[in-house]
């Protein structure tokens, strides 16, 4: 068996994104969590528990921005990492095509939709705050920002995820690590059906899970990148193929 080929440094940069970015998601994630409100619940919720919601997010205002703030870097991080990496395999066109669809397709939608978010903390919230009637719009808005933000997730945890995992296959991927992007699909899967029932509980295990999945990958491809300097890169290998 051949030994695997070496990574460039780019696509090694883009390794480290992968990992990076996926830790500021967690990291946005935990930081609303340990606020003890409900960001989601303040667009989502029921007309009657959004006002107490927003009234919890215009008193951590500070937090929210935080949270939004480590959302909005990861997205765009992820997206140019998945970019770059799904040309690092010309010779497997759907899993390049897939990889690069789902990174850039999450990051626009992050970007949008994180902003509105951002929106609600500054704006909505404070003018609830100072009694102005302001639930509907918040609903109206929230509705869509999340949902986005959920399928946002599904595109870069799951298809994405899985896409360069597929594309590092025989180059960066062991065997326990494809056998987990089986378990993050399914995941998608149970988080889709989350959706269509409104149970969010059934739709949060895809997140850990699938920032395993990008962590791994990313840590990975960086530490391929220290391989024998005289083995071809993949850049290269790939650009002397017919």
């Amino acid at each position: 068996m051949s030994a695997p080929e070496r990574i460039d440094r780019t696509d090694a940069a883009a390794g480290v994104g992968l990992a990076v970015g996926a830790l500021l998601m967690v990291i946005g994630g935990a930081i609303g969590g340990a606020l003890g409100g409900d960001l989601f619940a303040a667009m989502e919720g029921p007309t009657d528990e959004i006002g107490p919601a927003l009234a919890d997010v215009a008193a951590n205002r500070t937090g929210y921005l935080v949270n939004l703030a480590s959302w909005i870097t990861g997205i765009v991080v992820l997206g140019w990492s998945g970019s770059v990496l799904a040309e690092s395999r010309t010779d497997r066109r759907l899993p390049m095509a897939t990889a690069r669809f789902a990174f850039t397709a999450s990051a626009a939608s992050g970007l949008v939709f994180f902003s509105l978010m951002v929106g609600v903390v500054v704006g909505l919230a404070p003018a609830h705050a100072a009694g102005d009637d302001v639930i509907d719009v918040t609903r109206a808005i929230g509705m869509g920002a999340t949902t986005a933000d959920w399928v946002a997730t599904v595109l870069v945890l799951v298809v994405g995820g899985v896409a360069v995992t597929h594309l590092g296959r025989d180059r960066w991927v062991p065997a326990w690590l494809e056998r987990w992007a089986l378990l993050v699909v399914a995941l998608g899967g149970l988080t889709l059906v989350g959706l269509v029932v409104d149970n969010r509980a059934l739709a949060l295990p895809v997140v850990p899970a699938g920032a395993v999945l990008l962590v791994a990958n990313g840590v990975l491809i960086a530490r391929r990148h220290s391989g024998d300097p005289h083995r071809p890169t993949l850049s290269q290998q790939h650009a002397t193929q017919p």
